[in-house]
């Protein structure tokens, strides 16, 4: 895969970037039950599963709410915390002027910094169309529910456990959102040697193609899966239109994502609210 990086870290493009990755868990968490509540300062999603996958808070508008940001973050979190509700917290801190206070005041609040995943992109037009799947390796499109139960046991195998509760309720709720091939998420199943290895979803917004969840079984690293995950999401994405594409990484897919000559842009925290239960 042949790839020009952009040639500086456009603040516009780092924009589009954040607002797919906030698209994309909205699109994640916008399921039957789910309340989402757009305030002057804030955006809260609330989903009738208690897991942070469903439930969250983005867009804190430090101007809006300038007064006082601690009661800011006390309103946002108060039916969280009426529930026991586990959830997290999006934030952007290149996109907010106060983002070291406002982290400040959710670690105050009792949440803790679960990660922060650098953004990054890449110019989709200079991306050669043809390339090569590694030998024994094929990638399908998720179209039936049993393919998106064997795309959930490949992530939530890769992911230490964090999602095995959540399993079944992330293959009805795919399957509720169906699986045309016009919809602006697509999900992608690998199989190596005929048996699912690795996984991952193209998700389409802000004109940008953002790529996420790319996962590998750790018996099948090493044979360029999450290298083609990547490609293959980036292509389909070019082929919808998209002239950027972009995702955030995770330590493991950093010096990949490099490779491939992803341009890096400021993080995304993310902040997770998990009382014992």
């Amino acid at each position: 895969m042949n790839g020009t990086p952009i040639s500086a870290i456009d603040s516009q493009t780092g924009v589009a970037n954040a607002s797919n990755f906030v698209d994309f868990f909205t699109t994640l968490g916008d399921v039957p039950g789910a309340v989402i509540e757009t305030t002057d300062c804030f955006v809260r999603l609330m989903a009738p599963v208690p897991h942070p996958f469903f439930n969250f808070v983005h867009s804190l508008d430090s101007q809006a709410c300038s007064h006082d940001l601690v009661a800011a973050v006390d309103k946002a979190l108060a039916p969280f915390r009426a529930r026991q509700w586990r959830m997290m917290w999006i934030v952007f801190p290149a996109l907010d002027p106060r983002g070291e206070e406002l982290a400040a005041c959710l670690t105050a609040a009792g949440l803790r910094l679960f990660a922060g995943y650098p953004g990054m992109t890449i110019d989709l037009t200079a991306l050669a169309s043809e390339w090569q799947l590694p030998t024994d390796l094929s990638i399908e499109r998720v179209t039936t529910a049993q393919a998106m139960r064997n795309w959930v046991e490949v992530q939530a195998a890769c992911d230490g456990g964090a999602h095995q509760h959540i399993k079944e309720a992330r293959v009805h709720y795919a399957s509720l959102r169906g699986f045309d091939l016009g919809n602006h998420q697509q999900t992608y199943l690998a199989r190596y040697h005929g048996q699912p290895a690795g996984c991952s979803i193209l998700h389409v917004a802000a004109g940008v193609a953002g790529v996420y969840q790319v996962d590998t079984l750790p018996e099948a690293r090493g044979h360029g899966i999450g290298r083609a995950m990547t490609t293959h999401a980036m292509l389909e994405g070019k082929t919808r239109g998209c002239d950027i594409g972009g995702l955030h990484a995770t330590p493991m897919g950093l010096n990949l994502y490099r490779s491939i000559c992803f341009v890096q842009h400021p993080p995304v925290n993310l902040f997770f609210f998990l009382p014992s239960r």
